[in-house]
């Protein structure tokens, strides 16, 4: 994909507001990762997913843990 379209699609991500003003900031990263790097059951399990009834595999939301204290 071209570098003016990248920008095209970064543009109007860095455009969407939600009603009640969320705005969305949307980075283009270069590097390139390794594949194949397994996230242990451990660390999925402390995660807070409320997987949606729609796609719950793509649609689902993170909420931060309760058993934190953040400073």
């Amino acid at each position: 994909m071209g570098g003016r379209t990248l920008d095209l699609i970064l543009d109007y991500i860095r455009q969407t507001r939600t009603q009640t003003g969320l705005r969305v900031q949307a980075h283009l990263v270069t590097e390139h990762y390794a594949t194949g790097v397994k996230v242990s059951d451990d660390a999925m399990d402390a995660l807070s997913l409320q997987r949606r009834d729609v796609c719950p595999q793509w649609n689902y939301t993170i909420r931060p843990r309760t058993d934190r204290c953040l400073n």
